[in-house]
């Protein structure tokens, strides 16, 4: 399940002049050999075609490690842009009221928040987007979903 993120007041919309990206789950990827388990490259980690490896192809290490073994598989997630990271920088620095009554936001520094309503700081933010392995920069002023 994917989640959306949005400058704060503007949940729900779509329009890449509000709609930050989204997360989304990509399936095994080995973190310390920082490559996706899916056979058709990370590219293609969204793709219901693709094929898996059972173990990273790199370490040979796989998601049950035995108790002697290294390895770092995990699931991973994928972070899709639907708008540049300078134009996020622009419009987050703007960002302090409500759109609708034009309210000064309690707790201005979040300025981001995702589908579900949480409300995040542009540090907290990046520290969700880092946490994913894979970045696609093709969405950028596109909509989606």
């Amino acid at each position: 399940m994917g989640t959306n993120y949005y400058l704060r007041g503007h949940r729900g919309n779509d329009s890449p002049e509000y709609h930050i990206g989204k997360r989304s789950a990509a399936g095994q990827y080995c973190f310390d050999c920082d490559v996706s388990l899916c056979i058709n490259g990370k590219e293609n980690v969204h793709d219901y075609k693709s094929d898996w490896y059972g173990k990273c192809p790199i370490c040979g290490n796989g998601r049950k490690n035995t108790e002697n073994s290294k390895g770092n598989v995990k699931n991973s997630c994928s972070f899709s842009w639907a708008m540049s990271k300078n134009d996020l920088l622009d419009k987050v620095e703007h960002n302090i009221s409500c759109p609708n009554c034009n309210k000064v936001f309690d707790n201005p520094e979040k300025v981001i928040e995702n589908e579900y309503g949480e409300l995040f700081t542009l540090e907290e933010f990046y520290e969700e987007v880092n946490y994913c392995p894979i970045i696609f920069y093709h969405m950028i002023d596109q909509r989606f979903s």
